[in-house]
């Protein structure tokens, strides 16, 4: 899992997941953005020049998927989103000599009301927008998010909830969304890798 989505994901409250996350675990993510203008990666550094003036690796047209940061580094002061399983590309592109825009949330926003901050970076979630995602996809956005409340990160369950609610995984998911804590806390037990709890309940076939 990308190092930025786990200081994210800490900065809600989810060390246990951090800690012990399983292989099979998704960051789930609707959000996207659309490159403007060519772009590097916003923490590559080509030998002996700034991280400004790093040669472009994106194109423009590209839609990167699955993004789930906004950040600030601190240290050039560049910012850019980072998408799941991938990497963190620039918000902005140099042209002569200044920032300008180059790449835009299709479908979300960025929540600047709960930063992470250490001393290399400053780091806001997204949300994304009901007006410009599904019906469908948001419903299974929250329904992962309310499973990652009480600490259970899992794309398979949400989606069960909602596309499948009638089946096994279903009803445990649709039990713990409304509050059945036996099943919460089963759920999360599950989320242990086997390496550290080889004796994990049947629960986890869900996740």
């Amino acid at each position: 899992m990308n190092r930025r989505v786990l200081l994210k994901l800490s900065a809600v409250g989810l060390s246990a997941i951090l800690a012990a996350a399983p292989a099979h675990g998704t960051e789930i993510s609707l959000c996207k953005t659309i490159v403007l203008r060519p772009i590097s990666l916003l923490y590559a550094e080509a030998e002996g020049m700034p991280a400004a003036e790093a040669p472009p690796t994106v194109t423009s047209g590209r839609v990167i998927r699955r993004v789930t940061q906004y950040v600030i580094d601190r240290k050039t002061g560049l910012t850019g989103f980072c998408a799941f399983r991938d990497t963190c590309y620039r918000a902005t592109a140099t042209v002569k000599g200044r920032q300008v825009k180059a790449q835009r949330l299709l479908n979300c926003t960025i929540d600047f009301n709960d930063p992470y901050k250490d001393q290399d970076e400053i780091i806001y979630g997204l949300i994304p927008d009901p007006r410009k995602n599904s019906a469908h996809d948001m419903r299974v956005y929250r329904a992962f998010e309310g499973l990652l409340a009480f600490g259970v990160e899992s794309e398979r369950l949400a989606s069960a909830s909602v596309d499948a609610p009638r089946s096994r995984c279903g009803r445990i998911a649709l039990r713990a969304l409304r509050g059945d804590r036996r099943v919460q806390a089963a759920l999360a037990d599950a989320m242990i890798p086997h390496w550290m709890k080889p004796d994990r309940n049947n629960y986890q076939s869900c996740l």
